[in-house]
C-alpha cells in the first residue's frame, strides 16, 4: 500500500512530534487482491522505548479514518501508544475481526516505522457502531485482546453481548442525537468486566454535547433523505434544523476541547492500568480535574 507520512507538531500544547501515517489500505496477506478496509496511525517519535500498548479504534459509520486525529493526536502525546484509526468500510462484526485479525498479525508489515514491544497490550474498541462491532467481533479474533474501550457504543445488547476483558468507556446520561443511553455506554458497563471497568457519563444537562463530539467535526452528515445539504448549514449550524435521529447540533466547541483532552488522559491512564493491574477510582478521577462536574466516574 501507498504511504503517506507526515510528521505534526502539536503546536503550543507541547513539543511532541506526533507521526501521522496516513493512506494505508489493509489488504489481506493471504489474498492481495481482497481489500478489508482503510487504516491510518498515530504516535509520538521523541519516545526512544518502544511502543507498549497498540489501540486498534473503528470509526463511526459515517466517519472517515482521518477524521479521528484530533483524539488520536491528543491520546498518543507524551505516551508509548500507538493509535491506530480503523475504518472497515462495514459494522459487519465478521469484517471487523477480519480487519483487526489482519493488523496484529502483521505488525511489521502494517506498521514498518514503528518499534513496538514484544509485550504490548492490545486494545480494541471504538465510537458508535464500531464500538458495538468491536464488542461483537470478540469471536472472531484469532487472538485475546487485553482490553475494550467504547466511546459510546451502540447499540448494546445486555442479554447477548458481554465484554469479558477490562473496559474502558465513555458515554452520557441525558441522550445525545443519534444513540439511545440506554443502548449504548450505559449497557456496555452493565456487560462489563467486574472488578476493571472504568465508566466516563457525561451529564451533557446541556445537551449541546453531541454523539460524535469525539470525531474532528462532529456528526456532519452531507446528503439528508437524499438532498445535499448546503456548505453554510453543513459546517455546523444545525441548531436551525431539527432532524432529530438524521441530524446531530453541532458539538459544544468549549466543552469538546476539555473532553479530548480528558478521554485521551484517561485512555493513558487505563493503559498504565493494563500493565500494572491497578483499577483505582482514584487514578481515574486523575483524568476529569477539568470537567467542572460534567462528568460522572463509575469505576467496579
Amino acid at each position: 500500500a501507498h504511504i503517506e507520512k507526515s510528521a505534526e507538531s502539536m503546536g503550543s500544547t507541547n513539543d511532541h512530534n506526533i507521526l501521522d501515517v496516513s493512506e494505508s489500505a489493509t489488504k489481506s496477506t493471504f489474498d492481495p487482491s481482497i481489500h478489508l478496509g482503510r487504516y491510518r496511525y498515530y504516535y509520538d517519535t521523541t519516545f526512544s522505548a518502544a511502543i507498549d500498548t497498540l489501540f486498534i479504534f473503528g470509526v463511526e459509520s459515517s466517519m472517515e479514518v482521518e477524521e479521528y486525529s484530533d483524539l488520536a493526536k491528543t491520546v498518543v502525546s507524551g505516551r508509548p501508544i500507538l493509535f491506530v484509526t480503523l475504518d472497515a468500510q462495514s459494522s459487519d462484526p465478521v469484517k471487523f475481526g477480519d480487519n483487526v485479525n489482519e493488523l496484529v498479525h502483521n505488525l511489521a508489515l502494517k506498521f514498518p516505522d514503528v518499534q513496538i514491544d514484544s509485550n504490548r497490550k492490545i486494545i480494541i474498541g471504538g465510537h458508535s457502531a464500531s464500538g458495538w462491532a468491536a464488542i461483537s467481533s470478540f469471536q472472531d479474533l484469532n487472538f485475546k485482546p487485553d482490553a475494550y474501550i467504547g466511546l459510546d457504543p451502540f447499540p448494546v445488547n445486555t442479554v447477548t453481548m458481554k465484554i469479558p476483558y477490562p473496559a474502558l468507556l465513555w458515554g452520557f446520561k441525558k441522550k445525545p442525537c443519534g444513540s439511545d443511553v440506554d443502548r449504548a455506554a450505559n449497557a456496555a458497563f452493565e456487560i462489563s468486566l467486574k472488578g476493571k471497568r472504568v465508566y466516563y457519563q457525561i451529564q451533557n444537562e446541556h445537551g449541546k454535547i453531541a454523539h460524535s463530539v469525539f470525531a474532528n467535526d462532529g456528526c456532519h452528515p452531507k446528503v439528508i433523505l437524499g438532498v445535499e445539504i448546503p456548505d453554510y448549514l453543513y459546517m455546523g449550524q444545525w441548531s436551525a434544523l431539527n432532524f432529530d435521529s438524521f441530524t446531530c447540533l453541532q458539538h459544544d466547541k468549549e466543552a469538546r476541547s476539555w473532553l479530548l483532552e480528558a478521554v485521551a488522559k484517561s485512555v493513558g491512564l487505563f493503559a498504565l492500568s493494563l500493565q500494572d493491574g491497578e483499577f483505582s477510582r482514584e487514578r481515574f478521577l486523575l483524568a476529569i480535574d477539568g470537567s467542572n462536574g460534567e462528568v460522572d466516574l463509575h469505576v467496579d
